[in-house]
This record gives structure tokens, C-alpha cells and sequence, in this order.
């Protein structure tokens, strides 16, 4: 009978054995996945830092920026920031500061986002009251003036005041032009 309980006791201690190698093994995977998962974080943190920077540089830049450079800078800050907002997403449960870094990519997008609509409405407000002035100028001045000076005379003298009139007349029409768009475009 001694070597029966023998041969139970070696079972049970192989049993025990083979279960503790199981355990060992899934503690092990559970070790390399948490691993992952931290490493997951690091890089989440560190891109997030750097992203952080980046839309610091593009809101200064808007700042400063006219209505087709903000029309682009803030899609562009979307695309650079969304994916890492919703990596970021993912990773929420697994540190506290994963979350702290996604809610501030997104103000800092949507602050971006924010400053781009003030500047574009500012831009074409702009746009429409020098569109409102070149048509009150057209009503005011050249309309008015066009049957004016429609005719050019039968003397020399006649002709002069018709050309002069009309080349200052030309000149007007550049400077109003040309001040209206080049301050769309810088505005």
C-alpha cells in the first residue's frame, strides 16, 4: 500500500505541478500583455505631448492667419489630431493620464477649430462690406458718370478733357478694385 499512496501522492503533485506551470504561463502572458499595454500608454503620452505642442504652434498661427491660410490650418489640425484622440480613446481605462491628454487635444482642436470660423467670418464680413462699397460706388459714381462723359467731343481741347477724364476715371476703378481684394486677402 505504500507505494499506491506513493503513486497517488506523485499524481497529485504532478497534477499540481502541471497547474502550476498553467498558472505560471498565464501569469507570464498577463505580465507581457500589461507590458503592452503600458508601452501602448508611453507612446500614447509622448505623441500626445508632442501633438500638444504642434497645435500650440498652429494656434499661434491662426492668430496671426489670413482666411485661406485658417480655412486650411484647422483641417489640417483635425487630421493631424483626430487619430490620436481616438487611439487615445482606446486606451482611457489603462491610466488616468490618458484621459487628461485626450480632453485636452480636443479643446485645443476645437479651440483651433474655433479660431479659424472667427477669422473666415471676420474675412468674408470683410469681403461683403467692400463688395457693398463697390456697388454704392458703381451706383453713386459711375453710373452717373459714364453718360456724363460719354461723349468726346468735336475739338481738341474737348478730346483731352474726355481722355483725362476717363483715364482718371480708370484709375478710380484699379485703386477701389485692387485695395478691396488686397484686403480680402491679407485681412
Amino acid at each position: 500500500m505504500p507505494e499506491l499512496e506513493r503513486n497517488e501522492a506523485n499524481a497529485n503533485l504532478a497534477g499540481r505541478a502541471a497547474q502550476l506551470y498553467n498558472d505560471i504561463e498565464n501569469f507570464i502572458r498577463d505580465i507581457e500583455a500589461r507590458n503592452a499595454d503600458l508601452e501602448r500608454v508611453r507612446n500614447f503620452i509622448s505623441s500626445a505631448n508632442s501633438m500638444l505642442n504642434q497645435l500650440d504652434a498652429m494656434e499661434t498661427d491662426m492668430r496671426n492667419a489670413n482666411a485661406a491660410m485658417a480655412g486650411e490650418l484647422a483641417p489640417l489640425a483635425r487630421q493631424k489630431a483626430q487619430v490620436l484622440i481616438e487611439d487615445g480613446r482606446l486606451l482611457i481605462n489603462l491610466d488616468t493620464n490618458v484621459s487628461r491628454l485626450v480632453t485636452e487635444l480636443e479643446q485645443k482642436l476645437k479651440q483651433i477649430e474655433r479660431l479659424a470660423q472667427e477669422r473666415i467670418s471676420a474675412a468674408s464680413e470683410h469681403f461683403k462690406q467692400e463688395l457693398n462699397r463697390i456697388e454704392s460706388w458703381i451706383s453713386n459714381v459711375a453710373e452717373p458718370f459714364l453718360p456724363a462723359h460719354g461723349r468726346m467731343g468735336s475739338t481738341p481741347l474737348e478730346a483731352n478733357e474726355f481722355y483725362s477724364s476717363h483715364k482718371n476715371f480708370f484709375t478710380e476703378i484699379v485703386v477701389c478694385v485692387s485695395c478691396t481684394f488686397y484686403d480680402y486677402l491679407v485681412f
